[in-house]
């Protein structure tokens, strides 16, 4: 059977070929993006939504979305980490000062942000290496299909009768 190619829908979409199989492909709604850009996108969006939840609610979205696709794309800087840096100034309010959209480009420096962001990230590192080598311990349990089913022995009823008595 012949495989269906679909094109990732990502504007920013920096791979090579914009054309992905159908079944590595991540659907959100009605479109199709590659892995790491439907990732990207949603780190875009968590950034600009807490900002205007949390930080700046009257602050112009475009300028905003400007600052932020600037740091992702041009700056090179994971958007993980922009919206981290967003996340960490709304818990920080009296530390970080942020009162607008140009200020994030400060931010991103902060030494308690690099801080904070390397810790959030080693234990996002080691919950998705558990969960890989769990579906891994699943998948190889399947395989054997030796799943170990304990029960307990029939006719003992109190703890005294185990020996008899």
């Amino acid at each position: 059977m012949k495989e269906i190619y679909v094109k990732c829908a990502y504007k920013h979409c920096q791979h090579e070929s914009q054309m992905l199989p159908r079944a590595e492909a991540v659907k959100v709604g009605n479109r199709y993006f590659h892995k790491d850009c439907a990732e990207t996108q949603d780190y875009i969006q968590k950034a600009r939504n807490e900002y205007l939840e949390r930080i700046n609610s009257t602050e112009v979205v475009s300028v905003l979305v400007n600052v932020i696709n600037t740091m992702v794309f041009k700056k090179n800087i994971p958007a993980d980490y922009v919206w981290f840096t967003v996340h960490d100034c709304a818990e920080n309010p009296r530390k970080s000062h942020i009162r607008h959209a140009q200020g994030l480009y400060y931010a991103i420096n902060f030494e308690w942000v690099k801080k904070d962001y390397k810790k959030w990230y080693d234990t996002k590192l080691r919950r998705e290496q558990m969960a890989e080598a769990a579906k891994a311990e699943e998948a190889a349990t399947d395989k054997d299909g030796a799943d170990f089913k304990y029960t307990a022995p029939q006719g003992v009823g109190h703890f005294s009768n185990i020996f008899g008595g």
